[in-house]
């Protein structure tokens, strides 16, 4: 027996330092080992060992953990069929009930290959769990090693499928067994006596602490992985709002510093104020503060004649959706009265009440304004002036075209603006002699 048992310790020890060698190599060169150069088919066992790689990160990191978690129970369940054989070869036939665990895991490896990583995630789980089940059916229920070996599958269940499937399968585990307790009880379950003692016992939980520990194992590396995950994006989150911040703080000087007033708001005399440049200081001597601070400080201040006109056509702008453009007079906050020109669109969004927003300008055009009534006036003097004097009066630009002309020369020659001596009709001597002296 002692000598079968340090065989088979020697065994299992071989065997786990030649998978961790061989999986050691797969993942680092192999032609730095000279004892691994005299193999000559190094890319099939390459292929052959290796999880296969999905262009998904995410994806090939769970065909990575499912292929690992395979291979160790491969391993682990062959070196528990071996050493059962070796302690226990008068409960030998109990092998039986783990043989289909090996074409399950046929079964894995091949869908595994195939990318359905969650069908493989579920057959892994359920088809452990029914072949320890059924071995605690036929070796006495609840004090069978194959009940306590469920847990493993509420593990697997955690890591591959969900907190939620982990749930159902720990749950369906406790319902099988208070049933083999019932059965018990009756007398319908054999004795765990006749099929279990302190050996197998300690073989079977010796493969489930194993497997146990891939597991934890593999959960701690997928958590430390996401931490680092988390990590990484929110340095980048941090990173990206800070550029975000450096951006408007950009923005709000470029639109502090531009000549005109840029504002956003709802439109109508009731509508919200939700930006104002501080140029609107410098404009109508209310503060951005004071402005936002009364909400109706704008339409309040509109020149009264004005006020109806202004609305009117900023509310028909909206719902034909076309530019907003008109120049209206505006009181400031010393009383004087300044003309300003007012620019908006219709914003692609709406506020928080559901409400049309406008994005605009206001600029001031008073000395526009001034010096256009100034022409005006100008030109009602020039005009009365020549429209009063008593005789034929014209006159014409450089190229003697007729630019101006009073009542009286039209009486006597017709309207004769935008004319020329070439375009009346008189005698080509006299319209000689007119070019001439003129």
């Amino acid at each position: 027996w002692r000598g079968g048992f340090f065989i088979t310790v020697t065994g299992a020890g071989w065997g786990v330092k030649r998978a961790l060698a061989i999986q050691f190599i797969i993942e680092h060169d192999a032609s730095s080992f000279p004892f691994w150069t005299g193999f000559q088919e190094v890319g099939m066992l390459k292929k052959l060992f290796s999880p296969p790689v999905f262009d998904d990160q995410e994806r090939n990191h769970t065909a990575q953990q499912l292929w690992k978690i395979v291979v160790v129970m491969t391993i682990a369940s062959t070196l528990y069929l071996v050493t059962w054989s070796i302690l226990s070869p008068d409960k030998s036939n109990r092998i039986l009930f783990a043989l289909p665990l090996f074409p399950l895991y046929a079964v894995e490896f091949y869908l595994i290959r195939k990318g359905k990583l969650k069908l493989a995630g579920g057959s892994l789980v359920w088809g452990t769990w029914a072949v320890l089940l059924v071995a605690a059916v036929a070796s006495g229920g609840v004090l069978a090693p194959g009940y306590s070996g469920l847990f493993v599958s509420v593990l697997a269940a955690g890591i591959f499928m969900g907190k939620n499937w982990a749930l159902m399968v720990a749950t369906v585990s406790v319902v099988a067994g208070a049933i083999f307790v019932y059965l018990d009880r009756i007398g319908l379950m054999a004795e765990a006596s006749h099929y279990t003692d302190a050996t197998t016992m300690w073989i079977a939980q010796a493969l489930f602490f194993f497997v146990a520990v891939s597991l934890l194992q593999m959960a701690t590396r997928r958590i430390s992985n996401a931490l680092k995950q988390a990590e990484a994006e929110l340095r980048e989150r941090r990173k990206t709002e800070e550029r975000l911040r450096e951006a408007e703080k950009r923005y709000r000087e470029l639109v502090e510093q531009v000549p005109v007033v840029i504002y956003i708001a709802e439109p109508g005399s009731e509508g919200e104020w939700l930006y104002v440049s501080p140029r609107i200081e410098a404009l109508t001597g209310y503060t951005s503060e004071e402005w936002m601070a009364d909400q109706h400080l704008w339409y309040s201040r509109i020149h009264p004649d004005d006020r109806d006109m202004v609305i009117e056509n900023e509310l028909r702008a909206v719902q034909e959706e076309h530019p907003f453009q008109i120049e209206y007079r505006f009181l400031c906050k010393d009383n004087s009265i300044i003309w300003v020109r007012d620019e908006s669109l219709n914003a692609p969004y709406k506020t928080a009440h559901d409400q049309n927003m406008v994005q605009g300008i206001l600029r001031d055009v008073t000395a526009r304004k001034q010096a256009e009534e100034k022409l005006q006036a100008n030109e009602s003097l020039m005009t009365a002036i020549i429209e009063n004097i008593p005789f034929d009066f014209w006159a014409n630009d450089i190229n003697d075209r007729y630019i101006l002309q009073n009542s009286i020369s039209r009486k006597l020659a017709g309207n004769l603006i935008g004319k020329t001596v070439d375009d009346l009709d008189v005698p080509p001597e006299i319209r000689h002699y007119y070019k001439e002296k003129h």
